[in-house]
């Protein structure tokens, strides 16, 4: 029964998408939520504003390949914490645009497997 199980549920494609991503160093702010739709609205997946946002130009963000640290690339301060090894803290940007190949029908979800605390997947059809 496994083999009958492992042969049928078999099809996957293992892409890497470590390079071409897009990233900011700082936080972008989601625009302010004013009424009551903007609040309900900005929850739905693609709704979302700012960098959040799917059609949001982040054409002037550098081209990093993952895993990134750029942390590494920010000065020592001595008032940091050892473990970060003396180097700021903060918050960052990734954004990456893929096409899957397989056709509509039939199609999952894509899987990731690491995310370093948040991370937002959306499938635009």
């Amino acid at each position: 029964m496994d083999n009958i199980m492992s042969d049928s549920l078999s099809f996957h494609e293992r892409l890497s998408m470590d390079s071409g991503w897009r990233f900011h160093l700082g936080d972008i702010p989601f625009p302010d939520l004013i009424s009551v739709s903007d609040c309900y609205n900005g929850a739905k997946a693609g709704c979302a504003g700012g960098a959040a946002e799917p059609g949001y130009d982040d054409t002037a963000w550098p081209v990093v390949n993952v895993p990134h640290d750029w942390a590494s690339e920010s000065p020592f301060v001595a008032a940091e914490c050892v473990s970060q090894g003396y180097r700021p803290r903060g918050i960052g940007w990734y954004r990456k645009r893929f096409r899957r190949s397989m056709p509509k029908a039939g199609r999952f979800p894509p899987r990731i497997w690491r995310s370093n605390l948040n991370a937002t997947v959306r499938e635009r059809s």
